[in-house]
């Protein structure tokens, strides 16, 4: 039997686990930074927690939406609505409740430097000239169109 530096983690269903590191993600993932996004504010603060707890077990994003969603819905229903996502609307939180339009998310990121983390979604026109942009560390921010392009050069 393989043993691991954690033993309570291998008595851990694999899903209990995700769903237990996302909470932690969307507990600490926005900052008191500048333009950031208040917790709960955003479908997106929800799906960058587990777009991050994804990168962390695959060490890259998912390949494309459809594979996001897929693992999102192997998780836990009842973990999922800990988080505040109901499985059967899973579409609905895909598109931003701002600008009604469908999140722009890049995959197959990579962590890089911890100091500058990438970009991995993003609103298509967000509200009041500003957009939500999310990063792999699990932050959401609003942020205007000078610092969006500085930020994301050719979306």
């Amino acid at each position: 039997m393989k043993r691991t530096p954690f033993p309570v983690l291998s008595r851990i269903a694999r899903p209990s686990l995700v769903v237990f590191l996302a909470a932690v993600a969307v507990a600490t993932g926005c900052s008191s930074k500048t333009g950031a996004v208040p917790k709960g504010s955003s479908n997106l603060v929800k799906l960058v927690s587990l777009y991050n707890v994804y990168t962390t077990q695959n060490r890259a994003g998912p390949a494309s939406e459809a594979e996001f969603k897929k693992y999102i819905l192997g998780l836990k229903p009842e973990g999922l609505q800990s988080l505040g996502i109901d499985p059967a609307q899973i579409d609905t939180y895909f598109v931003s409740p701002r600008d009604q339009k469908p999140y722009k998310f890049l995959y197959k990121v990579r962590p890089g430097d911890p100091s500058k983390p990438p970009v991995i979604a993003y609103e298509q026109d967000g509200s009041g000239g500003k957009r939500e942009v999310a990063f792999l560390n699990g932050i959401v921010q609003e942020v205007d169109e000078a610092k969006f392009k500085e930020l994301v050069p050719k979306p």
